[in-house]
């Protein structure tokens, strides 16, 4: 109601009673008011974009690994524009995921790149030698490109 409310007012004060009665009829019809907006992303499904949850989360299969994907809004409600981007995104995976490991290659093999180094060097100090064997081979790696 706050909503018709001011857009009413607005369309008064800029006197567009065409356009102020178009929106009145559209108002009425309890068809259009009360159908919530799907959109379908992949992975995900059918997710309202008129009542979001905080956070979603799905498992997936992924270059024969088992990965989570995680969504999350700050608000309630989202535009298709916006969602449009996120489904492209999600359908892409792919292509980031490679683009990623480019990025991630060439940054450790940049002398004066030390993002990558420095997240390795801090996980190297966490974790113990035995805990981090299990995930890799320290013994085989020399050069990470």
């Amino acid at each position: 109601m706050f909503f018709y409310i001011f857009v009413r007012y607005h369309l008064k004060s800029s006197e567009n009673v065409k356009d102020y009665s178009k929106f009145q009829q559209m108002a009425s019809n309890k068809k259009n008011i009360n159908k919530m907006a799907e959109y379908t992303l992949p992975y995900f499904g059918k997710l309202l974009t008129e009542k979001l949850k905080e956070y979603y989360d799905v498992d997936i299969e992924f270059n024969g690994n088992k990965i989570q994907i995680d969504l999350n809004f700050e608000d309630k409600t989202i535009d298709s524009s916006t969602m449009n981007k996120v489904k492209n995104f999600i359908g892409d995976i792919d292509k980031f995921d490679k683009l990623n490991k480019i990025y991630i290659r060439n940054d450790y093999n940049d002398e004066d790149g030390d993002t990558i180094k420095f997240y390795l060097e801090h996980h190297l100090e966490e974790i113990s030698k035995d805990d981090i064997s299990i995930l890799i081979n320290l013994n085989s790696i020399n050069n990470f490109g």
